[in-house]
C-alpha cells in the first residue's frame, strides 16, 4: 500500500456500534477519539460531523432524513441542533465527509442509535442510508448483566438530581430487556445480522472491551493507548452525600444561575474521596435478574445457543452487601 489513498481504493465498509446504554459505550468513543489520527492512518475512519461530540448523533440525523420525516422539535438539543437549516448543514458536512476517499472501514458509535431509533422503520432507514454509501455494513451491540447495568446507572441518575437509594432503585425499577432490543434491531435490518455481544470476561477476546471492539470491527489498534475511565460510579459515601444535596437543592426554587451551577457542585460532591463501591446485594441481584430471567433465556437460545444461561451467574452469592427489602 502506498498510503491512506490506496487503502480507500478497494471496498469500504461500515461498522456501527449500536451503543446500548451503561454497557461500555463512553469508553469505546473515548478511545476512538483519542487515536482517531492513528486509526485513520490505519485505514479505520472516525469521523464526527458535530465538532465536540464523540457520540456521533448525525446517523440518527440521517435516518431520518432518509424517511423524509423531521426529527421531533424536543429531540433536536439532545442531537445538537436547533432547527431544520441546522440539521441539513450537519447532514451536508457527513455526506462530503463519506465521499471522500478515506480509509476501507468507517467506525459509527453512538448511544442515539437505542434511544431515538425505536421502531423498524428508524432502524431500517438508518441501514438504507449506510447501504446506499458503503459496500457492506455491520452491526454491533454490547450488553451488560442487568444488576452491573443498575450499579452503573445508578451514578448516572444521581448526577441528574435523583434523591432514590440504591435499594429502592434495584427494587421498583424496571431493567432492561434485551432481548426486546435485540429483536427490534433484527426487525429492522432484515437479513442484515446484528451481531450481540456480551460484556463477560470469557467472551471478550483478551477479556478487554477495546480489544474485543477492535477486533469485531477488524481494525488495528496494536500499541494504541487507552482512555481513562471516565464514568466511574459513585461510592456509598459519595452516593450519600450527592443523595442529601439532591434532597435539599429540590426544597429551593432555583433561579437560573442557581440551575447552571447545580450539575457541577453534584459532580464536585460525588468526585470527594471515601467510602466502598456501591454494589447490589445477593438478594437485589437475584430479584432484578428474575425480572428479565424469560427475556434472557429469548435471547441466549437465539445468539448464544452454546452458552447454558446468557450472562454468568457464579457470582451471585459473593457480595454480602446487607439487604434491607423492598422500598418504595
Amino acid at each position: 500500500m502506498n498510503g491512506q489513498s490506496d487503502i480507500a481504493k478497494g471496498p469500504r465498509r461500515a461498522v456501527v456500534h449500536v451503543g446500548m446504554p451503561k454497557a461500555g459505550s463512553t469508553t469505546i468513543q473515548n478511545f476512538l477519539s483519542a487515536n482517531a489520527d492513528s486509526l485513520e492512518s490505519r485505514g479505520a475512519v472516525y469521523h464526527r460531523a458535530i465538532p465536540g461530540r464523540t457520540d456521533q448523533p448525525e446517523y440518527v440525523l440521517a435516518a431520518f432524513a432518509e424517511m423524509g420525516t423531521p426529527v421531533p422539535s424536543h429531540q433536536r438539543p439532545y442531537l445538537g441542533v436547533t432547527d431544520g437549516a441546522d440539521e441539513s448543514r450537519v447532514l451536508a458536512a457527513l455526506e462530503r465527509a463519506i465521499s471522500e476517499p478515506r480509509g476501507s472501514t468507517w467506525i459509527i458509535s453512538s448511544e442515539y442509535l437505542v434511544g431515538m431509533l425505536d421502531t423498524p422503520s428508524k432502524i431500517g432507514a438508518l441501514h438504507s442510508y449506510l447501504a446506499a454509501r458503503f459496500d457492506e455494513v455491520r452491526y454491533l451491540l454490547y450488553l451488560r448483566r442487568q444488576d452491573r447495568f443498575f450499579e452503573s446507572l445508578y451514578s448516572q441518575i444521581l448526577r441528574h438530581g435523583d434523591t432514590r437509594t440504591l435499594d429502592a432503585f434495584a427494587w421498583n425499577s424496571p431493567p432492561p430487556d434485551y432481548d426486546a432490543v435485540a429483536q427490534l434491531w433484527e426487525d429492522g435490518l432484515g437479513s442484515t445480522a446484528l451481531q450481540v455481544r456480551l460484556l463477560e470476561p470469557e467472551e471478550l477476546i483478551g477479556g478487554d472491551l477495546i480489544e474485543d471492539f477492535c477486533s469485531a470491527a477488524g481494525i488495528d489498534a496494536a500499541d494504541l493507548p487507552r482512555p481513562q475511565d471516565f464514568n466511574k460510579g459513585f461510592t456509598t459515601r459519595q452516593a450519600a452525600m450527592v443523595r442529601r444535596f439532591n434532597s435539599a437543592i429540590a426544597r429551593v426554587p432555583l433561579t437560573k444561575r442557581l440551575e447552571r451551577w447545580k450539575y457541577p457542585l453534584i459532580r464536585a460532591i460525588g468526585s470527594a474521596g471515601g467510602g466502598e463501591p456501591l454494589r447490589l446485594s445477593p438478594e437485589q441481584r437475584r430479584h432484578v435478574l428474575a425480572k428479565v430471567a424469560t427475556s434472557n433465556e429469548r435471547l441466549r437460545a437465539r445468539h448464544f445457543p452454546n452458552r447454558t444461561t446468557l450472562f454468568a451467574m457464579s457470582d451471585l452469592d459473593t457480595d454480602t452487601a446487607p439487604s434491607k427489602g423492598p422500598r418504595k
